[in-house]
């Protein structure tokens, strides 16, 4: 394994699992700090002051960004089985934590999620392949340019025109600029 894949390995691990804990204890603590009952749409905005439950938002707002960040170099179908651990977590959590009555068949879906995870992530590296822009730059050598441009027309629906420009440039990794522009016209 290369040290570039180690340090992504890493990476991945380390935000999956930030991924994973804050969307376990996000719950857990909204859960925890819910009243039992709501009587009008109003106290849905005013729990939201309560302590425990302002922690889990926190917490949960966490976890979407680090979803995010994390799903910007895995791939999917990598990230949402391996970060479904969080689903027997929350059980374990319900169980020990919130005194909740988990049945066998939950127990059985649990144990079929732990070994889906198993499978998935004993597999190959968890990286997306680059975008076609993005190594077209980093083929080109240290400060190369890949230009690319597409173009289409476009139908809409009032027989109208239909027209935009979309201009993007990103450095990549090598140092090359990849530049792509897309226009589209009515047809």
């Amino acid at each position: 394994m290369s040290k570039e894949s180690a340090r992504l390995r890493l990476k991945t691990w380390i935000c999956a699992t930030v991924v994973v804990l804050s969307n376990v204890f996000g719950n857990f603590f909204m859960k925890r700090g819910m009243p039992s009952e709501l009587p009008n749409p109003l106290a849905y905005i005013t729990v939201l002051f309560q302590p425990w439950v302002s922690l889990g938002v926190l917490l949960l707002i966490l976890w979407m960004l680090s979803r995010m960040a994390l799903l910007s170099w895995a791939d999917l179908s990598y990230v949402l089985p391996v970060t479904s651990i969080g689903y027997v977590l929350v059980a374990l959590a319900g169980k020990v934590l919130l005194n909740e009555q988990i049945t066998g068949k939950r127990w059985a879906g649990i144990v079929l999620i732990v070994a889906g995870v198993a499978l998935v992530s004993g597999g190959s590296a968890p990286q997306s392949a680059p975008s076609k822009a993005a190594a077209a730059g980093a083929n080109s050598g240290a400060g190369g340019l890949a230009a690319g441009t597409v173009e289409a027309a476009a139908n809409s629906s009032t027989r109208g025109l239909a027209a935009g420009t979309v201009e993007a440039a990103a450095n990549s990794s090598a140092g090359g600029l990849a530049a792509g522009t897309v226009a589209g016209g009515d047809v």
